[in-house]
């Protein structure tokens, strides 16, 4: 849900460009990512069913991912650069998916994928704001780490809270990368309204 209304915000707010398309097409892909997991965790699935749910959520996630890091070029480099990364970032995205694949459906691949593209778009932004290149750049940068800290909340397992109803590892991630979607929301309002450095 809150993927969604950052997309219709963002449509309402900045306008029209390639690498706001970037960007909508990344929030797509989370918000279809995020739907499906309510499948997969909230319903009670034969296992074959739950195998087949978890295939598109992985190919989703993994765009969406590739597109975080399209979308930190395109800011970093501008858009002709963000053209050449996005075949590759898919064909990234795809290596990953086949990677869960061979691995059984292992989610500590996309663990290690998704930190390294947040990693990178986390090194981007922090240089951009570091410099004052861009708008909203130490946002961006921020939504970024905090995303790295849910993916360290979430693998570690062990997190717990309640809130007049017990929330396990999961749903702390989950309530974090709120806090990452609400930062992501405020720096691309105000970066897709500058011009990439």
């Amino acid at each position: 849900m809150a993927a969604l209304w950052l997309i219709v915000h963002l449509r309402r707010t900045v306008p029209a460009g390639p690498r706001r398309a970037v960007w909508l097409a990344a929030l797509g892909l989370l918000a279809s990512g995020a739907a499906l997991g309510v499948v997969a965790h909230g319903l009670a699935l034969p296992a074959e069913t739950l195998d087949a749910v978890w295939q598109p959520l992985y190919l989703a996630l993994g765009g969406s991912v590739a597109l975080f890091v399209v979308g930190a070029v395109a800011d970093w480099r501008g858009p002709a650069a963000a053209r050449v990364a996005l075949p590759v970032m898919l064909a990234v995205a795809a290596g990953f998916y086949l990677a869960t694949r061979w691995r059984g459906g292992d989610f500590v691949v996309f663990v290690i994928y998704e930190a390294a593209a947040l990693l990178f778009a986390l090194a981007v932004y922090g240089s951009l704001h570091r410099r004052g290149a861009l708008p909203g750049a130490g946002s961006l940068a921020l939504a970024f780490g905090v995303s790295l800290a849910a993916g360290a909340v979430q693998a570690g397992g062990r997190a717990r809270l309640g809130l007049g109803w017990p929330l396990d590892h999961n749903g702390v991630f989950h309530l974090i990368q709120l806090a990452g979607l609400a930062l992501l929301g405020h720096g691309l309002r105000r970066s897709l309204r500058a011009p990439a450095p």
